[in-house]
């Protein structure tokens, strides 16, 4: 990551109240601003200043002052404030540094196609957190290789083809670790272009179903990190226009998968029995196509549904029915990579707390939760806030708040409309305990990460 990333930038420094604060020392007025207008947490400015979160936010409460010159200046190197702003000599870190890397981002956009994929990891390049970052950005600011073929006026091949499916694939891996409201206009664009060439492109039918598929999975991508970022009813249309797509392509499996995902979002936004219909619906049209891990999927959103609406006999039927189909899993489609044994044992977790029955959830959901870690944010955070969910249904409130603020934690930064919900339903639930001290602990903790967002 180079400085450009982490420093603050050029129009929050040129703010004239950023230049009166710095001029005046008032860290106070410097971390706020570097929150409204910089996007820059308490968590953040810790991290890059070489401070302790409870310093940085006593400081932003008013009950500490920084007055020592050796933190000023890591102030100064930490956020990129130079040091004639802060009454500093000027700082080591603001002369030409050639070792620092920088994006080089005309040299990625003119090496070609091939070059390219290099780049992002077209081929078999295993998908990091730093790696997701840097892809988003690049597929950004870069040409998508539909664009450049289609203006090229070429027929289209299963060369490009590949590239598209490869495009998917690392589009749907970089959802592990970004969140929604970031990732969003990347697959939309991503879908626009592909969408582009089904429609004007020159293709024998083999490659024109091929392109479908492709389409069909970006739309169910599209639909569900727009969920995530919170614009429900685009979502929709993108899962209802992918289901018209696999039709077409003639993968029953994909379509069955698009309504599935979409009887979740209803099973989460909207009237839970009509989730049922919809993921009922899902399991019947894929009952003689699907594998069997697709077929535990359908049944685990069946689960989910079942839980929303109350039914436990249900719910309980599709849990089983999950489990007896992911046992018997074999070859599997790609976009179904990342249903193992530990989102089973979550979403059985979560269905039981949503239906009262704390104890049988917490073992389920503890033991799921046990391999998602900072770099899968969202996944930990939202899971996390089931299992204090669990516990405060079961009276455990001190440990329900313990695991509300580790969900604080993990959302810091965490640009996902679904976990910041998580976070509200905690808040509202842990209210009527305040005489509890920890209850206490996490709405201080809640209030000062708002104080900066």
């Amino acid at each position: 990551m180079s400085r450009d990333d982490w420093h603050l930038p050029e129009d929050v420094l040129a703010r004239p109240e950023m230049r009166e604060a710095c001029a005046r020392r008032d860290f106070q007025a410097v971390f706020k601003l570097a929150g409204k207008y910089g996007g820059f947490t308490a968590s953040r400015i810790a991290r890059q200043c070489e401070l302790t979160p409870t310093r940085v936010g006593e400081v932003i409460q008013g009950r500490r002052k920084i007055e020592k010159i050796d933190v000023i200046e890591r102030i100064s190197q930490g956020l990129g404030i130079p040091g004639h702003m802060l009454g500093l000599a000027t700082q080591p870190w603001e002369r030409s540094d050639p070792s620092t890397p920088r994006p080089h981002v005309h040299d990625e956009t003119s090496s070609g196609l091939a070059d390219l994929g290099a780049v992002l990891g077209f081929e078999d390049q295993e998908v990091t957190p730093d790696l997701a970052l840097r892809m988003a950005h690049i597929w950004l600011v870069t040409e998508r290789p539909q664009v450049t073929e289609m203006r090229a006026g070429r027929r289209v091949g299963v060369g490009l083809v590949r590239r598209v499916e490869a495009r998917v694939d690392h589009l749907r891996r970089m959802d592990d670790f970004i969140g929604g409201g970031d990732l969003h206009t990347i697959v939309t664009r991503e879908l626009d272009a592909t969408a582009k060439v089904v429609r004007h492109g020159s293709y024998p039918e083999h490659v024109g179903a091929r392109l479908l598929t492709a389409t069909g999975e970006l739309c169910q991508l599209a639909g569900w990190v727009l969920d995530d970022a919170g614009h429900h009813e685009r979502a929709a249309r993108y899962y209802l226009a992918g289901m018209h797509a696999a039709q077409a392509a003639g993968n029953t499996p994909l379509a069955a998968n698009l309504l599935s995902t979409l009887s979740y979002q209803v099973a989460n936004t909207g009237n839970p029995k009509d989730a049922v219909v919809l993921a009922r619906s899902a399991l019947r049209g894929a009952e003689a196509s699907a594998s069997p891990l697709v077929r535990a999927l359908f049944w685990d959103r069946a689960a989910w549904a079942y839980a929303r609406s109350g039914d436990l006999p249900g719910c309980l039927r599709a849990l089983d029915a999950a489990e007896e189909a992911y046992e018997a899993g074999e070859d599997e489609p790609a976009w179904v990579y990342w249903l193992d044994r530990s989102e089973l044992d979550v979403m059985a977790g979560r269905c039981f707390t949503e239906l009262d029955q704390p104890a049988r959830a917490e073992p389920l959901l503890s033991a799921g939760i046990a391999r998602y870690d900072h770099e899968h944010a969202r996944e930990a955070a939202l899971y996390r806030s089931w299992l204090a969910e669990a516990y405060l249904k079961a009276g455990e409130v001190e440990q329900a708040s313990a695991e509300a603020v580790r969900v604080l934690d993990l959302t810091d930064g965490l640009n996902s409309a679904r976990a910041a919900e998580r976070l509200a339903v905690l808040r509202r639930a842990l209210r009527p305990f305040r005489d509890v001290a920890a209850v206490r602990e996490f709405e201080e903790r809640y209030r000062l990460t708002q104080a900066l967002t």
